[in-house]
């Protein structure tokens, strides 16, 4: 019943237990017939909360993947990584400012120690970890984050412009066939690019024969792109307009018709 709750967006397990009371083929899928009697819906929901261990969801996904993988129906020659933001159910009113900690940078380590190296060989002094505050942690400093106090693990995401609200977001890997062979739940405030390395490593350990990784333009950052060149696969990433200072040179606009030595 939570399975077809969620492959068909219903909002609620309530709703949920409605259809399937109507639905015949809800009532097929998990194995009622038509005089049979639809369990309730508290008795589904106390279920998995005291019943079920929280890894259950987990062993579920890797049960049908290794259905997929055996039958041949996973195509990891090429991948497909994405974000997609999932609302949460806390009202986005009740909320408190607090000090946390900023995600570590995975990449920072290895970019000083490159850094380094090439000092090294001109001859320069290393370049030091910045150490401003003795009493800030060592992951980068702390920042003021909006909390939510119905669910603390969501995070404020900025829907648009004007709109926004708590929400989780899902790191997902796909192949040519729309399997899913990896997949990193995070909150909705951390960027794409923070959540790549767990989602990268976890489907690169289990399938090493990965030779093309496709992203939007979220994940496009050198380091990123670094690492998978180096792993010997090759990066697939949309063009973005340069930003920052202006190039050098002139652009069409800056031209201005003249009569006089026109023709």
């Amino acid at each position: 019943m939570v399975l077809i709750q969620h492959l068909f967006g219903i909002p609620s397990l309530r709703q949920t237990h409605r259809e399937c009371e109507v639905n015949v083929a809800y009532r097929w899928f998990p194995g009622y017939g038509l005089p049979g009697k639809i369990p309730h819906f508290a008795t589904v929901s106390y279920a998995f909360c005291r019943r079920f261990p929280e890894e259950l969801a987990a062993e579920i996904f890797e049960h049908i993947l290794n259905k997929a993988l055996n039958n041949r129906m996973v195509d990891s020659s090429m991948v497909s990584i994405d974000g997609t933001h999932i609302k949460a159910s806390a009202n986005k009113k009740k909320y408190q400012k607090e000090q946390v900690a900023k995600a570590a940078r995975v990449y920072a380590k290895r970019l000083r120690e490159e850094v380094n190296e090439e000092r090294s060989k001109l001859g320069k002094p290393p370049v030091e970890e910045e150490d401003e505050d003795d009493n800030a942690p060592p992951d980068g400093g702390m920042s003021e984050q909006t909390v939510s106090t119905t669910d603390p693990e969501c995070g404020m995401y900025h829907k648009g412009e004007h709109e926004k609200q708590f929400a989780y977001e899902a790191h997902t890997v796909c192949d040519r066939h729309g399997m899913v062979p990896g997949v990193k739940v995070t909150a909705g405030n951390v960027h794409d690019s923070v959540a790549w390395d767990s989602v990268y490593e976890q489907v690169t350990d289990r399938f090493p024969e990965i030779r093309y990784v496709t992203m939007d333009a979220g994940y496009k950052q050198p380091w990123i792109a670094q690492r998978i060149l180096e792993d010997g696969r090759i990066p697939i990433l949309p063009y973005t307009r340069p930003h920052g200072t202006r190039r050098e040179g002139f652009m069409p606009w800056d031209f201005s018709y003249d009569e006089k030595t026109t023709g």
